[in-house]
């Protein structure tokens, strides 16, 4: 279920057709992609930390993402797709798809998140979403068999609070989405939002109510 392992390249054009090469092969022996280790707290022996620097240097949208017990990796913005769906590649050929920061899809784990239906009324700003009960539908895969989960959350607003991002630090609007699952699961995600912006910079989810918490902290947006 690791995300641990990403690879770089000069430009964002770059990344996309790596990306979509390495997707369809399974290769990643191209002279163009270096390798690092995601471990924040220092890296391992076969690849350095993650730093600030490396990160605002990279010229692609990128993000840190990892299950509860495991190390961040780095992950690159791969793809603007249809709805408003941005998706997300790690080395390893595993994919996140986003509807701003709420998970909609979730490809190379042990339980895929395939897709997340989302009824009307949905934002890409959870600031707006407060107050409101809305429903999504899920689509899990798992060893062979797939089931649809229908979700019902209501959305409300916390605290302010201060938040640090590999060396970042930024006051941001908590808003919490309390969900249920047809009275089976219940859990709460968690989302850090600029006031100003509307752009989520951190969130902590459970994409599929079997898997972990699911962490995300975004390191550099799209240029547009």
């Amino acid at each position: 279920m690791a995300f641990r392992v990403t690879y770089a390249v000069s430009s964002r054009r770059g990344a996309l057709a790596m990306l979509s090469t390495f997707a369809l092969t399974g290769c990643a022996s191209s002279p163009f992609w270096g390798t690092i280790r995601a471990g924040i707290a220092g890296g391992t022996d076969d690849g350095p930390a993650i730093s600030r620097a490396y990160a605002d240097k990279l010229p692609y949208a990128s993000m840190l993402a990892w299950f509860d017990g495991s190390p961040p990796a780095l992950v690159v913005l791969a793809e603007f797709a249809a709805n408003n769906r941005w998706v997300w590649h790690s080395a390893q050929r595993q994919s996140i798809a986003t509807f701003g920061p709420f998970i909609t899809g979730l490809l190379g784990v042990e339980r895929e998140l395939r897709s997340a239906m989302l009824a009307g009324g949905w934002d890409r700003n959870p600031l707006q979403l407060v107050g409101r009960r809305l429903e999504r539908v899920i689509d899990v895969a798992a060893e062979g068999d797939r089931v649809q989960v229908a979700l019902s959350s209501r959305f409300e607003k916390a605290d302010l609070e201060e938040v640090e991002i590999l060396g970042v630090r930024r006051t941001l609007r908590r808003v919490d989405e309390h969900v249920r699952s047809q009275g089976r699961h219940r859990f709460t995600n968690r989302y850090w939002v600029d006031e100003a912006s509307g752009r989520c910079w951190k969130s902590s989810q459970t994409a599929v109510p079997t898997l972990p918490r699911f962490n995300i902290e975004i390191l550099k947006y799209p240029s547009a």
